[in-house]
């Protein structure tokens, strides 16, 4: 006659395996990184940027081409929606959670003057709708939130670069960036720096006190994306060298050292977005159609340790490191080591 498993043998049973079946992603690293494996794969039109939370709980994506302008807030632990933004009028270029978690901000080509708008992303509700540039287009939160750096077109060629007091949404400085949109923004690890890159090429060094530009360099005709590394030792930035109307058809990857602002490294990959993992071991980079595959570099030596096919328009790494989100142009993916 069989004998049933004693109950706190059952129980015990039964939390291992719970626990085997919730045990957390490992942190993408250069040695696993060959692992990856699609998690999902969501349909969803003309995607642009994406963007995760700073406690990792959510991440947002932007798309707009054609009346199909929004923002769509993901929950990360079963990748489900939890929130549609589609009172959008005009493509939606850029987005940016705010240090605490409190703000999503947008950049679009909405019409009356409201290319910036401010959100809950807990309800998706707005909270504010800033006086702002006539063409928004690149956003980023200073380190401590105090600030927010919004950089566009006051009207072509005037790029400007706004800076704006986050606990009143008024404009605190205005920076002319001459004969280029202003396409990427990022804050150096300190705070006392933002660095711009515009559509002339030329990346840009602000002091962020008096609004001084401190240096000037370039890597092509275009500067496109920017990204820092997480110890703030490494600036990557993307280029475009030819493009024809469907896009840049040639560039590459430019890596600067942010002591001196000296190049490191150049790469021929056609990059339409970058991002640093977490721990700063591995660098990103995703193209378009006209290059079609996501790259991996270790960074301790620039050697490429994989890739993966598509037409990656944006891509982000959790905070922890485990997640990898990439955008096609019609397509939300999501990657881990199993």
């Amino acid at each position: 006659m069989k004998r049933a498993l004693p109950v706190i043998v059952f129980l015990a049973l039964a939390l291992i395996t719970l626990t085997a079946a919730a045990a957390p992603h490992p942190p993408i690293t250069p040695e696993n990184v060959t692992q990856l494996v699609r998690q999902s794969e969501t349909g969803t039109p003309s995607l642009r940027r994406v963007v995760f939370s700073p406690d990792g709980s959510l991440f947002a994506t932007a798309a707009g081409n054609d009346n199909d302008y929004g923002i769509k807030i993901w929950q990360r632990d079963d990748l489900s929606l939890k929130k549609e933004i589609t009172n959008l009028t005009g493509i939606v270029w850029d987005i940016a959670f705010s240090p605490d978690g409190r703000f999503l901000v947008s950049a679009a080509d909405d019409t009356n003057g409201r290319t910036l708008r401010v959100w809950n992303p807990a309800d998706g509700a707005q909270v504010a709708v800033p006086i702002a540039l006539p063409s928004s287009s690149s956003l980023a939160f200073s380190p401590d939130g105090s600030h927010l750096a919004v950089g566009g077109l006051t009207g072509w060629p005037n790029g400007t670069i706004w800076i704006y007091d986050t606990k009143t949404w008024d404009v605190e400085q205005q920076w002319k960036a001459a004969n280029q949109n202003v396409t990427a923004l990022v804050y150096t690890s300190d705070g006392r720096r933002l660095v711009s890159a515009g559509t002339d090429g030329l990346i840009r060094v602000w002091s962020v006190a008096d609004g001084k530009e401190e240096k000037v360099f370039s890597a092509g005709k275009q500067a496109n994306r920017l990204a820092l590394s997480p110890d703030g030792q490494r600036l990557a930035s993307s280029f475009c060298a030819a493009f024809d109307a469907s896009g840049c058809t040639k560039g590459g990857v430019a890596v600067w050292n942010t002591q001196d602002w000296k190049k490191l490294q150049k790469f021929d990959d056609l990059a339409e977005c970058l991002a640093f993992s977490p721990d700063g071991l591995l660098l990103v980079t995703g193209s378009g159609q006209h290059d079609p595959v996501m790259r991996f570099r270790r960074v301790q030596d620039w050697t490429l340790v994989h890739t993966l096919a598509g037409d990656t328009r944006s891509a982000a790494l959790s905070p922890d490191g485990r997640l990898l989100v990439s955008l096609e142009w019609n397509k939300v993916l999501v990657w881990a080591v199993p």
